[in-house]
């Protein structure tokens, strides 16, 4: 199936609106807006999922201009056809490059609240690009732009284990029990094959290998039905292993 396949028709209108602000306010400076997450991955549940966005700008702008272009975008989270927006503009140097993880603006916040913008003029960035980057790269949507792979550049193996593993930390110390069970279950895909894939499919990924894994098994429910149970006893301990074993493979 086709990322263009896979992706939500109502995700895709959605992030054609925001491609559609970015431009109003950034003009040419607007390189492309990509979907990523699970609206390409498969896996994209209007309840529990979040429309995840990278937008990629020519150059860097003020935090007047950040925090304006934040602002109009947050004004569109109550057409959001999921949980929430997810949104991360960066410029073509990180998009390259990385660094720091330095970013122009990212926007976030659920349907039912309101937008949470947050300006990069003076922010040490976000880690979390890391990931995103690189499942945009792969499998990414543009909404509008050149392909993401001409747009983004491959991040290091080494680097990926560590944002993974740095995904794992935050999930042992307040993660709840289906979603952290079933990243557990992404890290081991990781160091397996090397692919980046989503939660449900690391999930059904795993149980091929070890059927009827009453642990997994019971995550994918948990995860589906957004049961919110914090992560404790054998789901703990299944993701503590998880994170050794990607860790370990880093060594050689």
């Amino acid at each position: 199936m086709t990322v263009a396949a896979r992706a939500p028709h109502r995700v895709v209108g959605y992030a054609r609106q925001l491609a559609t602000v970015m431009h109003t306010l950034s003009g040419a400076d607007l390189i492309g807006l990509y979907l990523h997450g699970s609206a390409v991955l498969g896996g994209f549940a209007p309840p529990h999922s979040d429309v995840e966005v990278l937008a990629v700008v020519a150059r860097a702008g003020s935090a007047a201009h950040q925090f304006r272009v934040g602002t109009a975008l947050g004004r569109t989270i109550d057409r959001c056809p999921g949980r929430g927006l997810d949104l991360t503009a960066v410029t073509t140097a990180t998009a390259r490059t990385l660094g720091t993880c330095p970013f122009e603006v990212r926007v976030t916040g659920a349907t039912d609240g309101s937008a949470h913008v947050i300006p990069g003029t003076g922010h040490p960035g976000s880690p979390e690009l890391v990931l995103q980057v690189e499942v945009c790269r792969r499998y990414g949507l543009a909404v509008t732009g050149p392909p993401p792979d001409r747009v983004f550049a491959p991040v290091p193996a080494q680097r990926l284990r560590w944002a993974i593993c740095q995904q794992l930390d935050w999930a042992l110390a307040q993660g709840r029990q289906g979603e952290a069970v079933l990243n557990a279950c992404r890290a081991l895909r990781f160091a397996a094959d090397g692919r980046l894939c989503a939660k449900v499919e690391a999930g059904r990924w795993y149980l091929s290998r070890h059927p009827h894994h009453p642990l997994v098994a019971e995550a994918l429910v948990l995860h589906q039905s957004g049961d919110r149970r914090v992560l404790s006893g054998p789901g703990a301990r299944f993701v503590a292993e998880a994170r050794a074993l990607l860790a370990a493979t880093g060594e050689d």
